[in-house]
């Protein structure tokens, strides 16, 4: 883990670790990961996650392309449209 926080990895999906603009961060085990890239399927893909230390990681993954749907609490929600 350090190593990936080192790399400016603030997040995972489905054993993806991404940084805050929502890119793959370049590391030893992204490049052993063989699950689907999510991002190819045009169906939806709705993350459930909320809480003020997951934001960064809900900005992330909407930024990167990663989900296309959130359950969120109003907080989060409100902080999400204020970036």
């Amino acid at each position: 883990m350090d190593e990936l926080t080192a790399r400016g990895g603030i997040g995972e999906i489905l054993g993806r670790f991404i940084d805050a603009q929502g890119d793959v961060v370049d590391s030893e085990i992204n490049r052993m990961i063989t699950s689907y890239d999510i991002r190819q399927s045009h169906c939806p893909r709705i993350a459930a996650a909320c809480g003020e230390h997951k934001r960064p990681a809900i900005l992330a993954a909407l930024k990167g392309g990663w989900i296309n749907g959130l359950v969120t609490d109003e907080h989060t929600a409100r902080w999400l449209l204020t970036r």
